[in-house]
């Protein structure tokens, strides 16, 4: 029940939260809610490179869990913690993506909502000793997209034609380390949209 809670505030969320720090720019895969601000460096037939702004996100890490677990136990920590389970006790606006850091050979994962513009500067600090403040300095991704229902089987099959692209290109990138991306609640039938990202080397 809880976690069926924590899906619907998602959806509605994404569709009504707030307006702030959005400009005429901002790509329509974001809809109405708040992505991190980014510029789009290349484009190429199979991926795209992209500079992102420094930004604070809150995360947490799942050690030991199937991937399956590890999304919804990572969901409802994060939920929780927009919910008010935070050293103000303040409610947060839902943002996209809701990004998960895989790692090759490793059994920990973590997963991050990105913090509202409004809330950058100073976001209230998690009362959970396993949810934590993440300020991501400025950084390049390489970004591969696709559509549809994505499970983890999807993303890892995603996540390798980017490696193998990136290669062809002769691109340089974090090899081993990949991140999924998620724009869409659960119960978006049509049009949703799913990346993968590779950090440029």
């Amino acid at each position: 029940m809880a976690l069926l809670k924590a899906l619907l505030v998602f959806l509605v969320g994404i569709t009504y939260t707030s307006a702030c720090g959005r400009t005429s720019n901002t790509p329509a895969f974001c809809e109405s809610g708040e992505c991190p601000r980014f510029s789009v460096v290349e484009t190429t037939e199979d991926f795209e490179l992209r500079n992102y702004e420094a930004a604070k996100w809150v995360s947490t890490e799942m050690t030991g869990m199937s991937n399956a677990r590890a999304s919804r136990e990572g969901f409802n920590r994060l939920f929780n913690y927009i919910s008010g389970d935070n050293e103000a006790g303040q409610k947060i606006d839902m943002t996209a993506p809701v990004l998960m850091k895989v790692t090759d050979n490793s059994d920990t994962v973590s997963m991050s909502f990105f913090i509202p513009f409004e809330h950058q500067d100073s976001p209230p600090a998690p009362s959970a000793e396993n949810v934590f403040i993440n300020e991501v300095p400025e950084h390049e991704v390489y970004v591969r997209s696709f559509s549809g229902y994505a499970d983890q089987d999807d993303y890892n099959r995603e996540a390798q034609a980017l490696a193998a692209s990136l290669q062809q290109a002769s691109s340089s990138f974090e090899e081993g380390v990949y991140f999924t991306a998620g724009y869409d609640a659960p119960f978006k039938p049509v049009n949703r949209h799913n990346e993968v990202w590779y950090k440029k080397a």
